[in-house]
């Protein structure tokens, strides 16, 4: 089993890559698994340069916007969304089975097959008969557990990469590195799986 100790690595938490804390030069290469597009990518650009040796090498995946990953958070955050809408929150708060119950039927058409639907649509039909204040607190549940989720969905979409906006997004490495390429990955038949971006210092 390979551990942090057993492979000489330090894990540094709540480390923005926009102010890393290192000194100049100090890496040999640069790696990062669908993250640095998650974060400020002239600011990131510019602090890699610093903290990379000069001919250091660096490859980065980054979201294709057409990948599955990213077409199923979509879609997922679709389905979520229209779930804790008010045309869903003010006949659960009221009780009224009929109404959530069309509410649901509508929801379920529009995003045929959405696990998360079927799960939170059985949720709300478990809890829509009890007393309001049971249904108050279901429903503040609701939001608890669902808001962050649909935040980072919508974070991926942002964060995910078109063929259109992969060159200017680019940009910032481009000015601070050399030798940067970006291809798509793709699966059969063509499917973009993601973005694979080397270069060097």
């Amino acid at each position: 089993v390979l551990t942090a100790a057993t492979a000489n690595l330090t894990i540094h938490r709540r480390v923005s890559m926009e102010d890393l804390p290192f000194g100049d030069g100090h890496f040999d290469a640069a790696i990062s698994l669908f993250g640095i597009e998650y974060g400020d990518i002239d600011r990131t650009s510019r602090e890699l340069a610093r903290v990379m040796k000069p001919g250091a090498r660096f490859s980065f995946l980054v979201h294709h916007d057409r990948s599955d990953i990213v077409r199923e958070g979509r879609r997922r955050r679709n389905g979520l969304t229209l779930l804790l809408d008010d045309k869903v929150k003010e006949p659960f708060l009221a009780g009224s089975a009929v109404a959530i119950e069309e509410q649901l039927r509508r929801i379920i058409a529009h995003c045929p097959g959405e696990p998360s639907v079927s799960l939170f649509s059985r949720y709300l039909r478990r809890h829509v008969a009890g007393d309001r204040a049971t249904r108050q607190a279901k429903w503040q549940n609701l939001l608890d557990g669902l808001g962050p989720e649909i935040a980072l969905l919508a974070q991926l979409d942002r964060s995910a990469k078109s063929a259109a906006g992969i060159g200017c997004w680019l940009g910032p490495l481009l000015a601070t590195m050399t030798g940067v390429s970006a291809a798509a990955l793709r699966r059969d038949p063509g499917q973009p799986i993601a973005w694979q971006i080397d270069g060097s210092r």
